[in-house]
């Protein structure tokens, strides 16, 4: 029986630049809770990013996939991407989770298509909470979310978006904002689904 140490809960994902780095940052500093935050952003954990798959692998399978992202990282021209809404949707009683939502594209869907096919031998094993990062909160609804993503958010019914945190804000995104995504990353899930920790990371071909 795989123990918590075989198995890790993964994203891959889009990193920002550091323009949109601030944005997502900025908003999540101006929600107010109900309590205290659910998810707090920042630069080096709970990592602000657009999820390309996610995914529980093997522990032991890290570097290969490592590897194998690396040579498709090389491959992937950098994505011109647009932010076109701050969107929210129901969450915890008086809080709402909010998202800057992307606008899909061609280019970011076969990539996306590209990571699925990817990581999905890899994708073995089912996700429990031991398998999310040890310094995260535990969180069974994040295993849930790694372990139905490929089902049910993945293909065409893949959703891109910058997830801000939890809570109430008053802050409307004045117009759309377009940047180029030019950084690929491998995360540690952590609660909530957040990027906990990044365990990798290349610049995409220019």
């Amino acid at each position: 029986m795989p123990t918590k140490r075989d198995t890790m809960a993964v994203d891959i994902v889009l990193l920002l630049p550091p323009r949109i780095t601030n944005l997502a940052l900025q908003i999540n500093r101006s929600l107010e809770t109900t309590d205290k935050p659910i998810i707090k952003l920042g630069r080096l954990t709970c990592v602000p990013h657009i999820t390309l798959v996610m995914g529980c692998i093997p522990a032991t399978a890290l570097p290969s996939l490592k590897r194998s992202l690396r040579t498709l990282a090389r491959r992937q021209s950098s994505l011109p991407l647009t932010i076109t809404a701050l969107a929210s949707q129901p969450s915890k009683p008086g809080n709402k989770i909010y998202t800057l939502n992307i606008a899909k594209n061609d280019d970011l869907q076969m990539f996306h298509e590209q990571v699925v096919a990817l990581i999905q031998p890899y994708t073995t094993l089912r996700a429990t909470v031991t398998s999310l990062h040890p310094n995260a909160p535990p969180d069974p609804v994040a295993a849930k979310w790694v372990n139905n993503y490929i089902k049910t958010g993945s293909l065409a019914n893949y959703w891109p978006h910058i997830t801000v945190g939890m809570g109430r804000i008053k802050t409307k995104l004045p117009s759309p904002v377009s940047f180029t995504a030019a950084r690929l990353g491998l995360c540690h899930i952590g609660h909530v689904g957040t990027c906990y920790r990044l365990l990798w990371q290349s610049r995409l071909k220019k």
